[in-house]
């Protein structure tokens, strides 16, 4: 699994989306303080990465699973629509993903 910093990849994800912070806010639920926050953790609960994973229109949690050291480019983007309610622990929802994965 890469090191990476997923508040950075959500911040540079954001500014590409066009919302200001107020709405970006309102749409996951959370304070403008709460945002900027997000945008300095290393880490992040996969409830929340669900949610602004669906808001920006971005699987994050590819990030987490991609090979090589650069990102992709849009043209490879793939995204995925997972009802996951009842997936609490990340090990199990990343195991679900990888089924997914084998199964296209």
């Amino acid at each position: 699994m890469r090191n990476i910093h997923i508040g950075n990849i959500i911040h540079e994800r954001f500014k590409e989306s066009g919302l200001s912070v107020t709405e970006f806010a309102t749409r996951i639920n959370r304070t403008r303080g709460t945002v900027y926050d997000i945008f300095s953790r290393k880490s992040i609960d996969t409830d929340l990465l669900i949610t602004i994973s669906d808001v920006l229109q971005y699987d994050f949690f590819q990030e987490y699973y991609q090979q090589g050291s650069h990102p992709q480019s849009p043209a490879q983007i793939c995204h995925i629509h997972l009802n996951v309610e009842g997936i609490t622990d990340a090990k199990l929802l990343c195991q679900y993903l990888a089924l997914c994965k084998k199964k296209k």
